[in-house]
Formats: structure tokens, C-alpha cells, sequence
């Protein structure tokens, strides 16, 4: 029988412990980062999470100066809507379990207009780091549709509130399925989250992101300006 070279063994027992401290070390970082550091134009707070070399908002904007019914649309003017909410009333907008879990959506000029100074509408570069730091693989950044690794989509969803296969929200970014608004009305709550970019993809429309309960990775997407959607905001550097 062979003798266990003791030297082999510590070695290995220091390597497991500097390994163990190292991943605390992270979750511990990971936490620390979450700070209520964005404050909308109400004077409202939000959860903020520095994901790669980005601050970004951890909860869906929810700022709400005015509400409008889901068929006034606009491709020029602020629009604002709450999820299955058809009326103009502000209070009564405010009390709905919608807005409370998913906060408003907003078309395209309203998500650039009512952006806090200090910070910014992200643009498509914005995204793509967040990605990249997520683990998109780079030949799939400007292929269009859903693309990437399905962990990619769970690390950054909430861990509640889809109607399937819920996120874990690995990054603490907590991307909730607040659905959307185009011209048809309002779709998809509890099945997919859409956020604008302030970048164009083309005439007349801009990139957007998508996650999707049944769909694996990101989906990178373009639509009109008059559709809602849910915003984030990201810090300017």
C-alpha cells in the first residue's frame, strides 16, 4: 500500500479553502452592490446593481406623472401605460397589483424624456457588455432573435411572477415579465419582460431586449416607437 505524501495533502486542503473564500468573497460583492442609488422625477427610489462595468437599475422604472388608455398611442409624444389599466385616473393606476409588481410601460419618448439626469436610456453597446459579462458567446451578439445559453436569461430573470420556469437572478438584476403595449393593446405579462435600447435599428425603429419564460438566452428585437415597454436606466460614466 502506498504512503499519502502529506506535502499533496495540504497543498490540496489550501487550494480547496482559498477557493471556498473566493466564491464568499464574491457573493459578498455581489450583495454590497445593490444600493437604492437611482431616484426618478418623483423623488422615488431604486434598487441599483454594478453589473460588469455598468450601474443599472434593479427594478423596473415605475415613475408615473401621467397615465394613458392602452389605444392612445404616439410615435412623437410621452406615452405612459399600466399593464390592463384603460383609464386616466392616477390613484386608481397606482393601487393596481400591476403596477405594483411591474411598474409602468413606456413608449420610446417617454422612456428618453423622463430619464433622471446622471444617467441614460442603455444603448445597444450598453446591452452587449451586460451580455458579454453574463456569458454571450461574442459571435452571437449581432445575430437578431433570442440567442445565447439559457443560464444566460436565468441568471439575470426575477424568481418569481413568470408563469413558468422562473429566473434565479445570479445577477441580482431581477428582470420581471411585465409584458408589453403595441397596437394590438396590451400582451405577454407574466410570459416575457421587453426593454428599450436608445439605439436605432432601423427607420423609423429601435433595438429592443427581450426575455421570454420559454425562450433560452436574450433576444435582441426591434420595434416602433409608439409600443410600451419596460426601462431601465444606466448610470453615466
Amino acid at each position: 500500500m502506498k504512503r499519502i505524501n502529506i506535502k499533496y495533502i495540504y497543498i490540496f486542503i489550501s487550494f480547496m479553502l482559498i477557493s471556498l473564500l473566493a466564491c464568499k468573497k464574491h457573493e459578498v460583492k455581489i450583495q454590497e452592490s445593490i444600493k437604492h442609488e437611482f431616484t426618478d422625477n418623483s423623488g422615488r427610489q431604486y434598487r441599483t446593481i454594478n453589473i460588469g462595468n455598468n450601474i443599472w437599475m434593479a427594478e423596473n422604472l415605475a415613475y408615473i406623472p401621467k397615465v394613458f388608455k392602452q389605444y392612445n398611442s404616439s410615435n412623437s409624444e410621452p406615452r405612459i401605460y399600466i399593464y390592463d389599466f384603460d383609464d386616466i385616473n392616477l390613484y386608481d393606476a397606482q393601487k393596481t397589483n400591476n403596477y405594483q409588481f411591474f411598474g409602468a410601460l413606456y413608449n420610446y419618448t417617454a422612456a428618453i424624456n423622463y430619464c433622471p439626469k446622471g444617467w441614460h436610456l442603455p444603448s445597444e453597446e450598453d446591452w452587449v457588455n451586460l451580455e458579454i459579462y453574463c456569458g454571450m458567446e461574442r459571435d452571437l451578439i449581432n445575430k437578431t432573435n433570442y440567442r445565447g445559453a439559457e443560464y444566460i436569461s436565468l441568471s439575470l430573470r426575477s424568481k418569481t411572477h413568470w408563469i413558468a420556469n422562473n429566473g434565479n437572478n445570479q445577477h441580482k438584476f431581477d428582470v420581471l415579465p411585465g409584458g408589453i403595449k403595441d397596437s394590438e393593446g396590451f400582451k405577454y405579462i407574466y410570459e416575457i419582460g421587453a426593454f428599450w435600447t436608445s439605439t436605432n435599428s432601423e427607420t423609423n425603429r429601435k433595438w429592443i431586449r427581450e426575455f421570454s419564460y420559454s425562450q433560452p438566452g436574450i433576444a435582441k428585437k426591434s420595434s416602433n416607437p409608439s409600443d410600451a415597454l419596460s426601462v431601465r436606466y444606466v448610470k453615466d460614466k
